[in-house]
């Protein structure tokens, strides 16, 4: 049974004629003629297949090749002109075949004719075999031009030149008079592809160099330039719309391709719904790294980020895989996706950030990057955060960011500008574009309209009208080819008609407006609808708007990209166009009657959720976007919801706290929604600003909560709790009280929702009659409140909400450990932080579990088992490193140098702290990588590094500076003074410890107050000034007793011991109160287990008995403290020590106890290591 199917079809045909056939063929037997037919199509044949052309028959010795049926390309007229030049460029290999065949010469030739345009298709024949008609004026015309070519040409239609003209070189011809057809026509003759083809789309024949920008021009490639250097940094184009911005990124990328650039350009662009949309241009650019497209499955995306991701990090990418990959919503089914699980949003966004800026370095070291995001002013405010993070240093790195911007005040986008030019100094770079000066103005238009026939008087109306906006000159110029006064002839345009009193509009939007009147209106309505998808839509999306068939809407398109409203922005794997300008896509979308644009919105939204229905998730915020402009706002409201969420978890907070306001906008409205989907917004509106520390704001919003639930019990109820948990955080304790009082009073009855009500409130008074210091008052709720959570888990478990009650459980044992952690009960404390960890081991929380480790270690830090400590905070750090979580592995690698150097193994201590500055630098931690250094610092200072640990505080006060980190200030300037004293540079050391003590009063920072007033009372007493030792001291004592701080105390205690020591006469017995307070320094040494401080202890007394002359006694304890120093390589120790006991075996010698020759050979010790630290005050008292 046959069939016949028809259509109408944009199609390009192509008759290709072999000359001298015909003649040849009189000569031969006709089996020679098809052989020789046979060689010919068989060579002819293989560049049409190649362009994916359809062979539609052979005739005689006539060959038609259709392209665009059945499949149809965007550039088929192209590839019909590539097919016709190779084909000529065969014949002398045809002629040669031939000629060997035939073993005579043959010369045969070609003419070809090429046309394009719409055709009736016909389909006939059954499933086993199928032909094809074609009928229509445009196959008959391809005829007469194959007919009219003559031997060895190729002739083509307008249509055909149009599509192709940027592609190939083509030969003027004179019009021709077809047969049919009653005038001439427009035929043109194409010779050979350019060797710099051209854009496809432009105003050919009106073209202006770079006019007015040539400063800003060079800026912007010594940038590039710089980066090719490996120095990136920052670099925006500000200017408002039209003024030449996107013009700049183009002349820079010819410039990067012309001088063969070794960059990697990154291109991404911002859109208006976007910025709702988290790390929107970001995921563009990783999308272009990873080869990700639309039409790619889960599967595929979770395979493209692997492989890129292995190639670009071989060694770490384990580390980094699953955040790259949720930020596309891939999650891998294995152990990679433990480090997602087990973290809250606040680290999860940090290891995204960290992941993106390894990638990113990574490649940059391969190959410099250029990172271009436009239209910037509509970004995202999580890609701010992120752009920040990957900037985050004044160093410069091989990563160049260039921002494309209108200048837009009072937006957090610029904010974000300020900062980055405060922090980057040389290394960031900005143009501000103003419009164009008259006389470059004047340049650009008669650049343009240097047309015969354009008078001075229409140049100078357009030079009034435009204000310098190089957009406005270039629209009105596309208006008037739209209108066909200005047209293409023979490689000139031409006016066709009198312009003198032609009226131009007064703005860009006008012309744009009325170029948009000149629309076939199935054009225009194309257009339209394209521009509620957005200023990038993808053709698979349209074609379910248009409902036209697939060719006709192609037809539609390319006459829309001829006249330049749109571009093809990629074809493969799937055709996606863009709006020229932002304000084409604005007056066209603005053009349509709010009820249609409604209709389109909910359209849009339902094609994207029929054609991505396996991913809407990951089109969440478009379909939110759509819906919620839609006549469908249940679905909006679905959406919105969803897509706040996805911000929310992302820690993207303003994205989702603007889903989460227009959701209340269109519940408040009236226009759809319930009270519950009401009061579930503003509940979540006030969690995020509560997050966000902008308590008042959460607080407005918990009360709207409140006023909208109408009698809901339960949505008052948490309304009225999360009020009081943002009371605690503002330290209104007695207002957060009363708000609980008043939830508990109106809590009713035993069942186990309520008594989990009531436990909840226990458990939240207990923590605030702590933080009242109503301590008793405080565990009498704890206790309440775990005593119900234990009666409901003896209940019927299957009834039990675990999570929530274990939630509870650990919050009440915490905060009842933390109280009697600060009442000094250290083993009862220890005792309910183990539950807390049962408790997390159960539920499998390894987040849970390693903070419990960093508490029990903290308990028995202070407890002074070190040992201990170490191994939970061993714990810590394996949990942390583990599932991901950066912070956690800096944090307790500072707390481990920190006991290490307690112990006095100070090289592992700088092995930890060394971890934590690498960790801090990853993380963007400059307050971390701050301390680290101090830390650091702080080591070399106790090896006698003195030049090390001058540069490390000196790092650690300048970031400090930078920051605005005032106790960071005071640290390290208490730092730099303990090197100065060392230095014997006293004065210096007086000034930088008053300044250190003065921050630290300032901050009311009483540690640290207790530590300074120690440094200057010791300096003092070095110096021989002891009434300002004492005072100093004295003052130091009282802090650092109120305090517990034992590590400080044995310093002060060690100083008011020599200070009574100071001047008393040799007797033969210690001087008592110099002897009590070393007593006390040493026991505190013991139970802190420090060696460093025990061996200042023993040194302590070694000088308390050498002055009483009790040499043997005396000479036990130096004895003790040098092997002590020499263990722990304390060189500035270990010298005082050494010059203490040379200087008391002097005396001794007097007295015949010792040897003159012992005591020089201790004064040569000490002396040897003064030289090694280059302390010359120092090296004067060894004599």
């Amino acid at each position: 049974m046959s069939q016949r199917v028809e259509e109408r079809r944009l199609i390009t045909i192509l008759f290709a004629d072999i000359s001298g056939f015909t003649a040849l063929s009189a000569n031969l037997d006709p089996e020679e003629v098809r052989d020789v037919a046979n060689i010919c199509f068989e060579y002819l044949s293989k560049p049409i297949i190649k362009e994916s052309g359809t062979i539609h028959k052979y005739d005689g010795d006539l060959v038609i090749a259709l392209f665009g049926f059945p499949v149809r390309h965007e550039d088929d007229p192209e590839r019909a002109v590539k097919v016709s030049l190779e084909m000529m460029n065969l014949l002398p290999e045809i002629n040669g075949t031939l000629s060997e065949k035939l073993r005579r010469q043959t010369e045969l030739g070609l003419h070809i004719g090429i046309n394009s345009g719409t055709v009736v298709v016909g389909e006939v024949g059954s499933q086993e075999k199928k032909d094809y008609t074609i009928m229509g004026d445009v196959v008959n015309l391809a005829s007469r031009l194959k007919d009219t070519a003559k031997r060895g040409e190729i002739l083509v239609s307008e249509p055909v030149f149009r599509a192709s003209r940027y592609l190939f070189e083509y030969e003027p011809c004179e019009q021709v008079l077809i047969k049919g057809i009653e005038v001439p026509i427009k035929v043109f003759k194409p010779l050979r592809i350019k060797e710099e083809p051209e854009s496809k789309r432009g105003i050919e024949g009106l073209h202006s160099p770079l006019v007015g920008r040539v400063q800003e021009f060079e800026r912007l490639k010594q940038a590039v330039k710089r980066l090719g250097e490996g120095k990136g940094g920052v670099f925006f184009i500000m200017g408002d719309a039209g003024l030449g911005k996107s013009r700049l990124l183009e002349e820079l990328k010819k410039s990067i391709t012309k001088e063969q650039s070794p960059i990697f350009l990154l291109e991404s662009r911002c859109e208006l719904y976007g910025e709702r949309i988290p790390y929107l241009p970001f995921l563009q650019m990783l999308g272009n790294i990873f080869g990700i497209t639309n039409q790619d499955t889960r599967d595929t995306i979770e395979a493209k980020i692997l492989k890129r991701t292995r190639n670009v990090l071989p060694d770490s990418w384990a580390e980094v895989v699953p955040y790259l990959g949720y930020l596309f919503a891939i999650r891998f089914a294995d152990e990679l996706d433990e480090k997602i699980k087990h973290l809250d949003a606040k680290d999860l966004k940090l290891q995204i950030f960290v992941s993106v800026k390894k990638l990113l370095t990574a490649l940059s070291n391969r190959q410099p990057l250029l990172l271009v995001i436009e239209d910037y002013h509509w970004i995202d405010n999580a890609s701010l955060e992120l752009l920040e993070f990957i900037f985050d240093s004044t160093e410069p790195f091989p990563i160049l960011f260039l921002g494309l911007s209108r200048i837009e005040k009072e937006r957090e986008c610029l904010r974000t500008k300020k900062r980055l030019k405060k922090r980057l100094g040389d290394n960031f770079g900005e143009i501000v574009l103003a419009p164009l000066d008259s006389s470059a103005t004047t340049q650009l238009v008669y650049n343009l309209l240097n047309i015969p026939g354009i008078t001075e008087g229409f140049k100078d109306r357009i030079l009034a009208k435009a204000e310098g906006n190089p957009f406005y000159v270039e629209e009105i110029i596309r208006s008037l080819i739209d209108t066909n006064i200005l047209t293409y002839s023979t490689g000139v345009w031409k006016l066709t008609s009198d312009i003198s009193s032609l009226q131009i509009p007064d703005t860009v939007q006008a012309v744009i407006a009325s170029r948009l009147d000149r629309l076939d209106k199935e054009i225009k309505d194309v257009l339209q609808m394209a521009s509620v998808i957005g200023r990038n839509f993808y053709v698979r999306i349209l074609e379910r708007l248009c409902l036209l068939d697939s060719l006709m809407l192609s037809l539609y398109l390319a006459t829309l990209e001829d006249f330049e409203y749109i571009s093809a922005l990629k074809r493969q794997p799937e055709v996606e166009y863009i709006f020229r300008h932002p304000l084409l896509q604005g007056v066209v979308y603005n053009g349509l009657l709010k009820k249609r644009r409604r209709e389109l919105h909910r359209k849009v939204g339902e094609a994207i959720e029929e054609i991505y229905k396996d991913r809407t998730d990951d089109f969440a915020e478009q379909l939110a976007y759509q819906y919620a402009n839609s006549d469908n706002i249940e679905k909006g409201l679905e959406w919105l919801k969803k897509a706040g969420q996805k911000a929310k978890e992302r820690y993207a907070n303003d994205e989702a706290i603007e889903y989460f306001q227009k959701i209340v906008s269109i519940i408040k409205e009236g226009i759809g929604g319930q009270k519950e989907e009401l009061c579930a917004a503003y509940g979540a509106l006030g969690d995020i600003h509560s997050l966000k520390g902008e308590n008042e704001r959460a607080i407005t919003f918990y009360e709207e909560m409140y006023s909208n639930s109408g009698n809901d019990r339960k949505i008052q109820l948490q309304s009225r709790t999360k009020i009081a948990n943002v009371y605690i955080t503002l330290s209104r304790y007695d207002d957060a009280l009363k708000i609980l009082d008043e939830v508990e009073k109106k809590l009713s009855g035993g069942s186990q929702e309520v008594m989990l009500e009531k436990a909840s409130i226990y458990i939240g008074k207990c923590g605030l009659y702590w933080l009242k210091g109503e301590t008793e008052k405080a565990l009498s709720q704890g206790e309440m409140g775990l005593n119900i959570i234990a009666k409901c888990l003896s209940g019927e478990m299957q009834k039990i909400d675990r999570e929530r009650i274990n939630m509870l459980r650990v919050k009440g044992l915490n905060n009842l450990g933390t109280i009697f952690s600060h009442k000094g009960e250290y083993d009862k404390a220890i005792g309910l932080y183990q539950k807390c960890l049962e408790v997390y081991k159960e539920a499998d929380n390894k987040r849970g579990i390693g903070r419990v480790c960093n508490n029990l270690g903290n308990l028995y830090y202070v407890k002074g088992e070190y040992d201990k400590a170490i191994e939970l905070y061993g714990n810590f750090l394996r949990i942390s490193e583990e599932i991901g979580s950066k912070r956690g592995v800096g944090g307790v690698s500072c707390n481990l140098g920190v006991i290490y150097f307690i112990k006095g193994e100070i090289d592992r201590a700088i092995e930890h702290y060394q971890k934590f500055l690498e960790i801090s630098e990853e993380i963007g931690d400059r307050q971390g990588v701050g301390m680290a250094y101090g830390n650091m610092g702080i080591g070399h200072y106790n090896k006698g590094e003195y030049d090390r640990a001058i540069e490390f505080a000196e790092k650690f006060q300048k970031i400090s500076e930078e920051i605005g980190y005032q106790r960071g200030i005071g640290c390290a300037s208490g730092d730099l003074g303990n090197v100065y004293r060392d230095r014997g540079e006293y004065a210096k050391a007086t000034e930088l410890y008053q300044k250190s003590l003065t921050i630290f009063e300032g901050i009311s920072d009483k540690q640290k107050m207790g530590i300074s007033n120690s440094s200057l009372g010791s300096l003092f007493l070095e110096i021989g000034e002891l009434s300002k030792a004492k005072k100093y001291l004295l003052k130091s004592e009282e802090i650092a007793k109120e305090l517990g701080d034992k590590y400080n105390l044995i310093s002060v205690y060690t100083s008011l011991a020599r200070l009574k020591n100071a001047g008393v006469k040799p007797t033969g017995s210690p001087d008592k109160d110099a002897l009590s307070y070393a007593d006390l320094a040493f026991k505190l040494a013991r139970e802190i287990d420090s060696k460093s401080k025990t061996a200042s202890c023993n040194f302590t007394y070694g000088g308390i008995y050498a002055a009483a002359e009790d040499f043997k006694k005396a000479e036990e304890y130096f004895k003790k403290a040098i092997k002590i120093f020499e263990e722990l390589k304390e060189k500035t120790s270990l010298a005082d020590t050494y010059l203490e006991y040379a200087k008391m075996m002097k005396r001794g010698a007097a007295k015949s106890v010792y040897s003159q020759d012992l005591a020089d050979e201790y004064f040569n010790k000490a002396r040897q290591i003064y030289r090694e630290l280059k302390l010359p005050h120092k090296i004067k008292e060894c004599s």
